[in-house]
């Protein structure tokens, strides 16, 4: 098998350029990656209908195919492929060309449908048995003609590839077997929340894999987006425990495997994320967190997204303090291990105008959190107290960090920034918002909802 999808993987390789692939949203899935995804399919018996959306070059039916091959008692396997982009149909007919030679030797028919048009707006047929896919990552507009035709799981900004998990779920047979290569983001966020509630309610998840390094599952595209795979039967009712699989990469070298129960993965509400272990001792963790009733929400608190948009506020900020940009202002720079520092040396603004005067914020206690990591990091959760330490009416914060208040208007106290930032710090946390958020950011309502016990004073 490998060999086979080894020559499909080599003709999408050769045929764009990454540059290319990321403006339609297109990344060719790997060889490796085909063949694990089909080890997932629990091979039927008789008739096979499948559908590809987003066939791209055709890897994923073709990898299925073979996979049903293995077993004696399909009769003929029948593939519809769903393709936009005319540079890659004269490559999905060469895999057409060499399956069909695989399936003539094994005397099993094959009959294939190559559909050029748009998945979410044409009729491409229902009741297949297997639905398996690698969709474009890509956002689309709220008015596009994809958001429209799916508007009831558009939820905020769409992207098209949460509206192709949810089409492909609607054409699925009661029963069939659904697999796709996403990034992880729909599992959390409120964007998805329409996208997440269906899958949840419409799959019983069998199989949850994630790669623990951002930047290898799509090895040969240099894709930095959190990457997972999902594996599920079509069906209301779900199993108790979910299979979760880990690689570093998309070699799948250091493949781990364990069970996970279902009810602390899957959300009991659409605004809730599904939560992931990425190892046994991750289960706990959740576990833990799970006997926690209180959020920082609930309790009062509230993170906020600093104001300051470099490039919208440029005339009001300044590398240097002046007469102009005497307003200190606070930047992930400013966040460091030994604690809070100002001023850095980065030659970046640092000061902001008093004019501005929708960019300022009391001058008070607090605790600032960083919204970007990268997932090499050692810690998703960066963050330092702030005491007031500066001698300012006011100060602001750039859009790059987060900062807390108390939802009534009253100041911090010293203590309960202290507690604050001794949550943020410890390791059960980091690795629970690991968990909680798939992606690298560390958006404000994320860090609002982490569930709290509540401060002794």
């Amino acid at each position: 098998m490998h060999d086979f999808l080894s020559k499909i993987e080599e003709l999408g390789v050769r045929e764009k350029t990454r540059t290319e692939k990321k403006e339609i949203g297109q990344f060719f899935t790997s060889a490796a990656s085909a063949s694990f995804m089909a080890n997932m399919v629990e091979r039927p018996n008789g008739s096979i209908r499948i559908l590809d959306p987003g066939a791209g070059a055709g890897i994923l039916a073709a990898a299925v195919t073979l996979r049903l091959l293995e077993k004696k008692e399909i009769s003929d396997v029948q593939i519809t492929f769903v393709e936009t982009d005319p540079s890659v149909l004269p490559l999905l007919q060469q895999t057409i060309a060499m399956l069909k030679q695989k399936c003539e030797k094994r005397e099993v028919g094959l009959s294939t449908i190559v559909i050029f048009g748009n998945f979410i707006t044409t009729n491409v047929g229902t009741d297949f048995d297997i639905v398996i896919s690698n969709p474009p990552y890509l956002k689309i507009r709220k008015d596009s003609m994809e958001s429209i035709a799916m508007s009831k799981y558009v939820y905020g900004q769409p992207s098209l590839y949460g509206l192709f998990m949810c089409r492909s779920l609607e054409l699925l047979r009661d029963g069939g077997q659904y697999i796709f290569i996403t990034p992880r983001s729909w599992t959390s966020g409120a964007y998805f929340q329409q996208v997440r509630s269906y899958l949840c309610a419409g799959l019983n998840i069998e199989h949850l894999h994630i790669f623990e390094s951002r930047n290898k599952a799509f090895s040969n595209n240099n894709v930095l987006q959190e990457t997972m795979i999902l594996s599920g039967i079509k069906s209301e009712a779900q199993k108790d425990y979910i299979q979760i699989s880990i690689s570093s990469d998309d070699t799948y070298d250091d493949l781990s495997l364990f069970p996970a129960p279902a009810n602390i993965i899957l959300p009991d509400k659409p605004d809730k994320p599904l939560l992931i272990p990425s190892s046994e001792s991750d289960i706990s963790v959740i576990e833990s967190m799970s006997g926690l009733s209180d959020s920082f929400d609930s309790l009062g608190y509230a993170f906020k997204t600093g104001p300051v948009v470099e490039f919208r506020n440029a005339n009001d900020i300044s590398a240097f303090e002046s007469e102009l940009a005497q307003i200190p202002m606070f930047r992930s720079s400013n966040i460091q291990e030994t604690g809070f520092a100002f001023p850095v040396n980065n030659g970046k603004a640092q000061y902001v105008s008093e004019r501005a005067a929708k960019l300022l914020l009391p001058n008070q206690n607090t605790v600032l959190v960083k919204r970007l990591s990268s997932k090499e990091e050692k810690r998703r959760l960066q963050s330092c107290p702030y005491y007031q330490d500066i001698s300012a009416p006011y100060i602001s914060v750039e859009n790059h960090v987060n900062y807390l208040t108390r939802k009534d208007g009253a100041p911090l106290k010293r203590e309960e920034v202290a507690w604050v930032q001794s949550i943020l710090m410890s390791e059960q946390y980091d690795t629970f918002f690991r968990i909680v958020n798939g992606s690298t950011q560390v958006n404000a309502k994320d860090l609002n909802s982490l569930p709290v016990g509540r401060l002794s004073v």
